[in-house]
Formats: C-alpha cells, structure tokens, sequence
C-alpha cells in the first residue's frame, strides 16, 4: 500500500468530505476524534495539507518572508525563479525541499558568508566571501498583501516532518510569525521549532519579540534532547493560549513559556511558515549529492478562536 493511501485511511474520520490542504468550514471541523492531537481536542481543523497534490500557490507563499525578508545562508527561491522545481516537489505524499549548493550560483542578494577551514572551524576565523553558495525553501501560509491562508491567536500547528543530519543544515520545520509583522517588522512575535543538523539529537524551541516600537529583541528558548531526529518522521507542535506558548514533540508536551505581548490587542494571529536554510555558525558539510533535504509529510492548522 503506497504511502498517499495509508494517509487518506488515517485521515479520514477526520475530515473525508474535504478538499485537500483547503480551509476547512467550521461545522465540518471541530476535533474530537482520539486521532487528532491531544492540544487540539475540541478545537476546530481549519488547514490541512497532507502534499497529496501539486502545492496550492493560492494556499502557499514562496521564497522570502511575506514581509520581503531573506536570511540565512541560503536564497529561498521564490515561485518565478528558475531554480524553483529543484527546491520544491511533492511524490507519493511528502514535501520534499532540498536545499543546493552551487559555486556557479549567482545569489539574487549577493550577501557575504564565511568559508570554513581546518586551521579556522568557526565563523569569526573564516574568510568573508560575496555571494552565498546556496538556494533552497521556505514556504508561508500567509502572502505580502497581509492575508492568511490560516492563521489563529489561539490554536495548534502541527507538522510530521523528518529532518537532515548534515552540519549546516537548518531545519525549521514549523515556525510562527503574527499577521502584522507583515506590514510592520517591528511588531513581530516569532515562535520557532528549529534543528540543526551538526546536533542530530537536539531540536530547539524559542519566541522572540521583535517590537513594538523598536523595543529590544528578547527571547526565551530552549534546547531539547529527543534522541535523533533525522532517522525517521516525527511530530513538531506549537499550541498557542490565551497567555502562553506550549511545544509539542510526538504528541508530548516538552516546553513551555510566557506568550509575549499577550495582552497586547494589536498582536494579531499567528501563520505558519516551514523552511531549509544553511546555518554558517559552524562549517557547513557539502554532501557529495551537493544537496540536502528536509521531507515534510504533512502540516494541520487548528483554532480554539
């Protein structure tokens, strides 16, 4: 049985009458099933993509950040660039984003990064080069204009996901950005799920306040051991209450923390984004592939607004 019908079997009691990664009508949704995850009992299914079909560009934003932002040390290709069905594909229901590296590659922001050596293993004793090596993936549920495909002040985000072991890898394979920072950075609240790939083992939990107003950054993390996590899929959750940020792994609370700005009215509701990019804090392994890849099985959006 191929891996696409076993999916549509599990998923089914859950929501077998509707259309795939479409948002979800809320008299069709509400989660009660003992299948939905435990934070999301009782809350309402309003997106769910299981990448049983092409990506949805209606659904889906690619490249930056809605704001226009890139970062990291690879380009996140958007959807009108060349490199675009290299970065992205959906087969027999995975996400597959594979992160290239290139030495011919012409970075669109052509910004600098450190070049590893065997005397100078760390970024501040690396050569400074122009020109990133490196493209590969980011998608949003959520576009420049300031609309949402999905987006709740309170609800869960989950994704099944298996992440890259290679050094230099940074997974994100589920992170969280509010609505407004769109329009206006410095109103931003991001709540992450992040792994690296030098530490199979370990994925980190964090939020950060970026604003309002120009304030300065803080932010709250963690580091968690899991056992190694780019062997096989597993869970990534990110519930969000009235006034905290609880993280899920396999279904299991493993961290949590004060949501900031809570009582802020302008804070708005929180969209998903999942990317790949390549982390310089320490050298970065080339796979003789020349590629590494992150494979998302499936990514569900609830609200408990």
């Amino acid at each position: 049985m191929s891996a696409t019908i076993m999916k549509r079997l599990i998923f089914a009691i859950l929501a077998a009458s509707i259309a795939q990664s479409a948002p979800l009508a809320a008299d069709q949704a509400t989660s009660t099933s003992a299948l939905v995850p435990s934070a999301a009992v009782g809350m309402r299914l309003i997106f769910r993509d299981e990448f049983d079909a092409p990506l949805d560009p209606t659904k889906w934003y690619f490249g930056p950040k809605p704001d226009g932002g890139q970062w990291g040390g690879a380009h996140f290709v958007g959807r009108d660039e060349p490199q675009f069905s290299d970065v992205y594909r959906v087969h027999d229901g995975v996400l597959r984003i594979r992160a290239h590296h290139d030495l011919n590659y012409r970075d669109p922001e052509n910004w600098g990064w450190k070049e590893p050596g065997p005397k100078n293993p760390m970024p501040n004793d690396q050569a400074w080069k122009p020109g990133r090596t490196w493209y590969s993936g980011q998608l949003s549920l959520a576009f420049p204009d300031g609309h949402a495909t999905a987006a709740v002040r309170k609800g869960y985000f989950e994704v099944r996901a298996k992440l890259p072991s290679t050094p230099g890898a940074w997974s994100a394979p589920l992170w969280l950005l509010n609505v407004p920072s769109i329009k206006e950075q410095k109103s931003s609240v991001e709540i992450d799920i992040e792994a690296y790939g030098a530490f199979p083992t370990h994925w980190n939990p964090s939020i950060h306040n970026w604003g309002p107003g120009g304030d300065p950054h803080a932010f709250l993390t963690g580091d968690l051991t899991v056992g190694d996590i780019t062997t096989d899929y597993h869970t990534y959750g990110i519930q969000i209450t009235e006034t905290e940020v609880v993280w899920y792994f396999d279904d299991k609370e493993v961290f949590r923390r004060p949501l900031y700005r809570a009582a802020d009215p302008t804070l708005g509701k929180f969209f998903a984004i999942v990317d790949l990019a390549i982390s310089y804090d320490w050298p970065v392994h080339i796979p003789p592939s020349g590629y590494i890849d992150l494979l998302i099985d499936r990514i569900s959006v609830y609200s408990a607004d």
